[in-house]
């Protein structure tokens, strides 16, 4: 086994700081918001809403969202949502893409009693929605989508989500 000293240092990552580029702007249209169970000792809610529809538009890729997707969100004590969805969308020259997202969603509590119980449209500069996205994409031309690591931004909507993907260099 190696011994580590404070001279094994990286010789390029320090030049290196993540970069991205616009990729996309998806448009999720979702379906009502059920209360599944509370778990972890009675702390945690797991929810469920399924994905209805919607479309992708970027520079490279458009198309329009599967219904039958489905969001699990779990919602801490905090009052912090992890996110967990997985669904597709067909692209406009019919090939179909598994999307997974993963994620969390946080805010003031004021702010989230807005965005959630009241379901209004809250200033997406005042809580934090930000995923991890993996697709899910067979060879040829969309073959990129399942070869990147994207990040995405989002805006809640009632019975309607903004996420903007941008895909790492």
């Amino acid at each position: 086994m190696i011994e580590l000293n404070d001279d094994q240092q990286p010789h390029w990552l320090p030049d290196m700081p993540p970069q991205f580029e616009f990729a996309f702007h998806m448009r999720v249209v979702t379906g009502p918001i059920s209360r599944l169970q509370q778990i972890n000792g009675g702390g945690s809610d797991m929810l469920m809403m399924t994905i209805d529809g919607g479309d992708v538009r970027g520079p490279r890729v458009s198309g329009k969202l599967m219904p039958g997707g489905t969001e699990w969100p779990l919602v801490y004590p905090d009052g912090v949502s992890r996110i967990d969805a997985r669904y597709s969308f067909v692209c406009d020259d019919g090939t179909v893409i598994g999307v997974r997202n993963s994620g969390f969603r946080r805010g003031p509590p004021e702010v989230m009693v807005r965005l959630l119980s009241r379901r209004e449209v809250v200033d997406a500069r005042d809580y934090y929605f930000r995923t991890w996205s993996m697709f899910d994409a067979p060879a040829g031309p969309h073959q990129w989508l399942g070869q990147t690591v994207f990040v995405g931004i989002g805006e809640r909507h009632p019975d309607l989500l903004h996420l903007r993907y941008y895909a790492m260099l």
